[in-house]
């Protein structure tokens, strides 16, 4: 009903989704149908019209046409996802893990997501997956931006609904003091590397959430304030600065990685942590490199 309601009302942005989806898509729409009505809610960033998250999904799924390999594209949707690399967590005991995924429940904000899970992988595939428990995830898609430059854009930086205060800094603490959110805005940035595109991330108002559409329900307008209060934090912890005049009002430049404080830098007392800390993301960093070349068919130049 949502599909031929929108159909009526942007018949020319509807035909270039679906032809699109039925040329190059139909093996993934038949395991995510949801992606057939993807264009019909506000996607990305909230100023956008029809037309243009068309243009966005396109250019998306043309880019991971051009960077991964079937198989593995394939294997985002079918499966529980692929287990980038182990976290080395300081608490014995303790395991986490970092996952690439299609974005199913971040509809809005992004095609694939990066997931923070904890717990024992004990099977392969979708088991492997559903044996940990999300802590928080990251959606974005690559797009590119004003200049045409691919981009990878983060919509969503969150908690899992399950997770709790104590939860976060548990892990916060096996992870050397490194946050979650701060975990998953450094595996992007790994993932941007590797890919060689940019990173960039949604301004607070330009949301989805902060559409005009979702404001008369108080739950979506809840969500609005919260995303503007958190986001302008993590971004400004992230290192971001303004995007281009053309971007401004959309997206914050993030940097393309994360600069590692030197020693002289560390109060004495925590230089032992910010050594295991280090130590940590560089042996995450190999895995994740790895895991990316063996599905990917190589870096190269936007489609």
């Amino acid at each position: 009903m949502k599909l031929g309601f929108f159909a009526l009302c942007h018949p020319i942005a509807t035909a270039r989704w679906l032809g699109y989806v039925h040329s190059a898509l139909k093996p993934l729409a038949t395991i995510h149908p949801r992606l057939l009505d993807k264009p019909c809610r506000p996607y990305l960033d909230g100023s956008w019209s029809p037309s243009q998250r068309v243009d966005a999904l396109i250019a998306h799924y043309r880019w991971a046409a051009h960077t991964l390999k079937p198989v593995a594209l394939s294997s985002l949707y079918e499966s529980g996802g692929a287990c980038l690399g182990d976290v080395p967590l300081r608490v014995a005991g303790c395991n986490a893990s970092l996952w690439l995924s299609a974005s199913r429940e971040q509809v809005r904000e992004g095609e694939f997501s990066l997931t923070l899970r904890t717990g024992t992988a004990e099977a392969p595939g979708h088991d492997a997956a559903a044996s940990c428990a999300p802590v928080a995830t990251l959606s974005f898609a690559v797009l590119p931006d004003a200049s045409g430059e691919p981009c990878l854009s983060i919509g969503c930086v969150q908690a899992a609904p399950a997770t709790t205060l104590a939860d976060i800094k548990a892990l916060t603490k096996s992870m050397n003091g490194l946050r979650p959110k701060s975990l998953l805005i450094w595996a992007a940035q790994t993932c941007a590397q590797a890919w060689q595109v940019q990173l960039r991330g949604i301004a607070p108002a330009a949301h989805p959430l902060a559409h005009w559409r979702y404001r008369w329900s108080p739950v979506k307008r809840k969500g609005a304030q919260h995303i503007r209060e958190s986001y302008d934090a993590l971004w400004q912890d992230s290192g971001a600065t303004p995007a281009s005049d053309d971007e401004a009002s959309s997206w914050v430049r993030l940097p393309a990685e994360t600069r590692a404080k030197g020693r002289d830098d560390v109060p004495t007392g925590k230089r032992a942590l910010y050594e295991r800390r280090g130590l940590m993301l560089q042996q995450l960093r190999e895995a994740v490199q790895g895991s990316l070349a063996s599905m990917g068919t190589g870096p190269g130049p936007h489609p």
